[in-house]
């Protein structure tokens, strides 16, 4: 039998960090888990995504399990095949011989994601007309807390999230996400604080908002505003 080794895998899928978590194995079992997921070069995939919430590796013989979260596995692995390459394995010191799952189905249609990204390219570019020092951390390849882009001019800051969605009507719990992964942002990167004035800017592509959405906008002006910049994209 193989080494036993500490392995680890990190999923970042389109600014998106799912699986990650560190696990003892053989390089044999590691990469049986590692062959059934999306790994992307870059970090960037334009395709069909599943995502297996929760995995449970089971042996029925001593009682022990333990779970791998987030799973993303690629576009023709099938819940049966997860099982069929799992069982018989080692992972934690535990011999898989029953696996179970949740798991959520999500769709990513071709150039959804692409169409994301020229829609932040686009709103850079709105910024950079009005004078604004842009960092689009798409093009840098890279995400900060949901943070799509920083500008910045003189003492003023601006966190911008962009979103160019076409049918989905903008709710309070969008807003509400918005302002958590602002003060995460400033948390974790405190070079950003000396700026005397900060500017959260929810910015949409469609100016669908729902009665909730509308009533926290308007009760937390100027904390958050809303900006709608309508785009077509050729």
């Amino acid at each position: 039998m193989s080494d036993i080794k500490k392995w680890s895998i990190k999923q970042v899928i389109n600014g998106l960090t799912y699986f990650n978590q560190s696990f003892t194995s053989t390089q044999d079992d590691y990469l049986a888990l590692k062959n059934l997921l999306v790994l992307p070069k870059n970090g960037f995939y334009d395709g069909e995504l599943k995502k297996f919430s929760k995995v449970r590796i089971y042996d029925n013989s001593t009682h022990k399990s333990t779970y791998f979260f987030n799973l993303v596995t690629l576009p023709d692995i099938s819940t049966i095949d997860v099982r069929s390459r799992l069982i018989g394995r080692i992972y934690n010191r535990i011999f898989v011989k029953r696996v179970t799952f949740i798991y959520v189905y999500e769709f990513y249609p071709k150039n959804i994601v692409h169409q994301g990204h020229q829609y932040e390219f686009f709103v850079s570019d709105y910024f950079k007309d009005q004078g604004y020092n842009v960092v689009n951390h798409y093009k840098k390849g890279q995400k900060d807390e949901g943070i799509d882009i920083i500008a910045t001019k003189g003492d003023e800051l601006l966190l911008i999230q962009c979103k160019n969605w076409q049918k989905s009507v903008i709710t309070h719990s969008d807003i509400k996400e918005f302002l958590g992964n602002c003060y995460l942002f400033l948390y974790k990167n405190p070079q950003y604080r000396k700026f005397k004035k900060v500017r959260r800017l929810f910015v949409s592509s469609q100016s669908s908002l729902d009665e909730s959405a509308k009533y926290l906008l308007k009760d937390s002006y100027p904390f958050v505003e809303f900006l709608n910049l309508p785009y077509k994209s050729s």
